[in-house]
């Protein structure tokens, strides 16, 4: 569902690229007139039991680290609390999304796109491509969603 893309324009001060965006051009809860962006930030975990990636719902016996299914920020420079950014993945899958590697464990690394992937198809309602990618450095295409790329 990518359309066309907005024009680039360059900040005066920053001299940093950005993309303009209407975010009014989708719709969703978030546009509730009651809606609390901390508080749906707060509730996902208890709305989701399960890693969305590895779809581990308890801690494995082999691994003897602190465990729990955790926030990922798909994008998080500057971090927000907003659950249209974030996705739910073990503390396993959450390291190596950041680079880290487990011993015992192997996962790919987890790219933006990859995490934008996963919010798509486990939390469609608040799902909002053109938010995330207001919120994030580089642009994120549809197309370029297939998991283990950096």
């Amino acid at each position: 569902m990518v359309g066309k893309r907005k024009p680039l324009r360059r900040g005066v001060k920053s001299g940093k690229t950005q993309r303009t965006q209407k975010h009014s051009e989708t719709s969703g809860p978030w546009q509730e007139p009651d809606y609390n962006a901390a508080i749906e930030y707060h509730a996902m975990r208890s709305l989701f039991a399960s890693c969305w990636f590895c779809r581990a719902t308890r801690k494995p016996c082999d691994y003897y680290g602190p465990w729990v299914i955790e926030r990922a920020h798909i994008v998080n420079k500057p971090r927000r609390e907003d659950r249209r950014l974030v996705v739910m993945l073990c503390t396993i899958c959450h390291k190596a999304s950041h680079g880290e590697r487990v011993a015992g464990f192997v996962r790919p690394k987890l790219s933006a796109a990859n995490m934008a992937h996963l919010k798509q198809q486990h939390d469609l309602e608040w799902f909002d491509l053109p938010f995330i990618n207001a919120h994030s450095v580089r642009i994120i295409e549809a197309e370029k969603w297939t998991i283990g790329d950096s």
